[in-house]
């Protein structure tokens, strides 16, 4: 016996629905961050005095210790530099917006400089945070050790 075809379509559309109601299975997220990071609060102070243009604007730096491989946080430790250009109306402010500068091997601490203008008003409502990706600019540099001499051949 062949259904007709607009029973066959709301057939299909209602077991579309009900396929779409199945509750989706969450990935596991990142382990919890240790208290010592996930409690800092910054220092806020004057940025770098390299950075004229941050410093010009009353943007404020600080550094927050990141641990140098996630797997062990309670290893050796790492600081990143952030800086912050507050709202332009604290009275009404919502937040904070994150700069990434992108990458690879982009500094990003005066990334929300080029940022504010095309933001509009939106800027009068967040702070704007930018930073300097791990072992690059102000953060924490990398420092390899020497590869050990390849011998010569003959």
């Amino acid at each position: 016996m062949r259904l007709p075809w607009s029973t066959a379509a709301i057939s299909l559309g209602a077991a579309g629905l009900l396929v779409g109601a199945v509750p989706a299975v969450s990935a596991a997220g990142p382990a919890d961050a240790p208290a010592a990071h996930a409690d800092q609060r910054p220092a806020w102070g004057p940025c770098p005095p390299a950075e004229k243009e941050l410093n010009a604007t009353g943007a404020r730096c600080a550094d927050v210790t990141v641990p140098l491989d996630h797997s062990a946080p309670g290893g050796r430790t790492i600081r990143v530099k952030i800086s912050r250009i507050e709202a332009r109306d604290p009275t009404h402010r919502r937040g904070i917006l994150l700069s990434n500068p992108g990458g690879p091997g982009g500094a990003g601490l005066a990334s929300t400089l080029a940022l504010r203008p095309t933001l509009g008003d939106v800027a009068d409502r967040y702070d704007l945070i930018g930073f300097d990706p791990r072992f690059l600019g102000e953060s924490t540099p990398l420092r390899c050790d020497p590869a050990p001499p390849s011998p010569t051949p003959p």
